[in-house]
C-alpha cells in the first residue's frame, strides 16, 4: 500500500514536504477572513515593548496563500512551472482549504473565471455555494404578513402606464385627421383650378439611369396623399398662414410645420403658384402609414 503523502491540519490538507518547510522556517498557518488559509510568520520585535526577549503574546504577521506558498515551493524544485505576476493559482476541486499540489493548477484570470463560471453552470445550487466545506445555507423564505382584514378582497391590478406616442406618430395622426376632409375641401374648392398644363421638368427616364442609381438617389413622390393635399387646400384657403391652419384643423402648429417639408407639398404649392392648379392626391402607401 502506498503511504499518504499529505497531512491534515486542523482541516487544511498539506503535502508533508510543505508542512516541514513551513515547520523549519518558523512559519505558522492562520485562516484568513476571505477563507483561505494564509501562511504567516511571529515577528522577532515586540509590537510592544520593541526588543525581541520578551514574554508578550505575539501576533502572527500574514505573508502569503498557503495554496501560493505550495506552489513555489514545488516550481522551485522544477516540478512546477513558475508562477509569474498575473497568474492565478486555482482550486481545481473548488476547496480553499486544500492545498495539496494535485489539486492546484496556474492560469491567468481569464481562465480562472471561465473555470468558476463553467461550475456554476453545471452544479447544483448545493455545490455551487459549497465555500470550501462549510454549512451550506438556502435562501430563507419570504416573510408571511398575516392582515386578516383583507380577505375577500379582490386584488387590485396595477395597470401599465399609457405609452407615450412620438413626434412622428402624433404628425401621423395630423395627417390622418386632415385626410378626412379632402373630399369636402376638394368640392368646395375645386371651381379654383384653372386646369393649365403643367410642362414636365424631368422625366422619368433620367432617375432611372445608372448612374443616378450608383449615387443612391431615388426619384421623389410629386403626388400628394389624401392628409397633404388637405393640408395644401388649407393653406391657400386661408392664405398660406400657418397659424389659422392649425386653428382650423384644432392642432398645434409644430405639428403641421413638417408637412411643409415634404417634396410633394412644395412642389403643389409650386403649382398652385405658377398654374393655379390644384394638388392631386392618392392613398397613402403601406410604407408611409408606418409610424
Amino acid at each position: 500500500m502506498s503511504r499518504q503523502n499529505w497531512t491534515d491540519v486542523n482541516g487544511i490538507k498539506l503535502n508533508n514536504e510543505v508542512l516541514a518547510s513551513l515547520q523549519a522556517q518558523g512559519l505558522v498557518i492562520v485562516m484568513g477572513e476571505d477563507g483561505y488559509p494564509w501562511v504567516a510568520y511571529l515577528p522577532r520585535v515586540c509590537p510592544s515593548c520593541d526588543i525581541t526577549h520578551c514574554g508578550h503574546p505575539r501576533p502572527p504577521r500574514r505573508w502569503m496563500w498557503l495554496h501560493h506558498f505550495a506552489w513555489d515551493f514545488y516550481a522551485a524544485r522544477g516540478l512546477r512551472p513558475e508562477r509569474k505576476e498575473g497568474d492565478v493559482i486555482h482550486h481545481q476541486r473548488g476547496d480553499k482549504l486544500d492545498a495539496r499540489i494535485k489539486r492546484l493548477g496556474r492560469g491567468n484570470p481569464t481562465s480562472h473565471a471561465r473555470a468558476h463560471n463553467a461550475k456554476k453552470r453545471l452544479h447544483s445550487p448545493r455545490e455551487r455555494h459549497d465555500l470550501g466545506g462549510l454549512r451550506y445555507r438556502p435562501p430563507q423564505p419570504a416573510r408571511v404578513v398575516d392582515r386578516p382584514e383583507l380577505v375577500g378582497l379582490p386584488a387590485p391590478v396595477a395597470k401599465p402606464p399609457s405609452r407615450v406616442p412620438t413626434f412622428r406618430e402624433r404628425v401621423l395622426g395630423v395627417e390622418w385627421k386632415l385626410a378626412k376632409r379632402v373630399e369636402t375641401l376638394w368640392g368646395e374648392m375645386k371651381g379654383l383650378d384653372s386646369g393649365e398644363f403643367i410642362p414636365r421638368t424631368t422625366a422619368k427616364s433620367q432617375w432611372r439611369d445608372s448612374k443616378t442609381r450608383k449615387l443612391g438617389l431615388k426619384m421623389p413622390r410629386y403626388c400628394c396623399t389624401e392628409g397633404e393635399a388637405a393640408f395644401v387646400l388649407l393653406l391657400i384657403r386661408h392664405g398660406f398662414d400657418l397659424e389659422r391652419v392649425a386653428q382650423d384643423v384644432g392642432e398645434p402648429v409644430e405639428l403641421l410645420a413638417p408637412l411643409y417639408q415634404r417634396p410633394s407639398v412644395n412642389v403643389a404649392l409650386q403649382r398652385w403658384r405658377e398654374h393655379r392648379r390644384l394638388p392631386a392626391f392618392a392613398p397613402m402607401t403601406w410604407q408611409e402609414r408606418k409610424p
